[in-house]
């Protein structure tokens, strides 16, 4: 599971900002450390690269900002916005933060083109 890949690293690489909060089958949150700030704590995460199964050439790197949840209002707690299972993943909008979506309903294709749209991290 990529949820226990993102724990391990920041156990195995000690470079991660923040604490596994709160884990579940369905969620995965990190508290910051208190004296990190956001900006910080998201550029100590990991980078995922995926390779669909429609592009096995192109790899599509997800970079923490854009998969993270921000659901707390104080600003502490970052939740892990996607699940997945082996070869089954709901990646859901926070997948399309910061990319052109192409759907190409003719040609039965989807392109994926990375913008930075944004400075909303959460």
């Amino acid at each position: 599971e990529v949820t226990s890949l993102v724990e391990q690293y920041c156990r195995s690489s000690k470079t991660c900002k923040g604490n596994v909060y709160h884990s579940t089958n369905s969620s995965q949150c990190y508290q910051k450390f208190p004296k990190v700030n956001r900006k910080n704590f998201l550029a100590s995460m990991p980078k995922l690269v995926l390779y669909l199964g429609f592009n096995q050439t192109d790899p599509i790197e997800w970079a923490p900002r854009n998969y993270f949840s921000h659901p707390s209002s104080k600003g502490e707690l970052f939740c892990l916005s996607f699940y997945g299972r082996g070869e089954d993943w709901i990646l859901g909008q926070t997948f399309m933060r910061n990319r052109q979506v192409i759907f190409d309903d003719l040609r039965g294709e989807v392109a994926f083109e990375s913008r930075n749209c944004s400075d909303f991290a959460p």
